[in-house]
């Protein structure tokens, strides 16, 4: 994705039964008590202060993936300019709001190829994953986000 002359990069993470070996969507792919048609989205977002932030990606040092694909949940990460990114030449070129010009511009990104990838996109949950913030503190709270989620998807 490119937004302002920058690139973006969105990973998006989806439970294996959603997929056909070729990678198109298995419409009749469950996992959990979600299908591929009815399957949150999770966007991670954990920019704090504005500050960029690089996607993260499976097994990698901040990797919150694997508690919400295996329930069945899609996951997306995108990357995001922030406060204290520079340009080529080594000059600012970017302050608040650019980090939610970017995560904004990723979520549209879903929403325009919603057609072509499993998940409802109807259903995106923005989670904050630094582990200060309270309601999305899965270190502190293990398991409830999840199950929180699935509480309010119900509804």
């Amino acid at each position: 994705m490119v937004s302002g002359g920058y690139s973006l990069y969105a990973e998006s993470d989806f439970p294996k039964p959603y997929l056909n070996a070729d990678g198109t969507v298995n419409a009749d792919g469950v996992c959990g008590i979600y299908s591929a048609k009815t399957a949150p989205v999770i966007f991670e977002n954990n920019s704090a202060g504005y500050m960029q932030m690089p996607h993260t990606w499976l097994g990698g040092p901040r990797d919150e993936a694997g508690k919400y694909l295996e329930r069945g949940m899609i996951y997306v990460t995108c990357g995001c300019r922030g406060r204290e990114s520079r340009d080529k030449n080594g000059r600012l070129c970017a302050k608040s709001p650019w980090a939610l010009v970017d995560l904004k511009t990723g979520i549209r990104f879903l929403r325009h190829n919603a057609e072509v990838l499993p998940g409802d996109y109807d259903k995106i949950i923005s989670i904050y994953a630094l582990i200060w913030d309270r309601p999305h503190c899965e270190a502190d709270y293990p398991g409830e986000i999840c199950d929180w989620i699935d509480r309010i998807i119900k509804e």
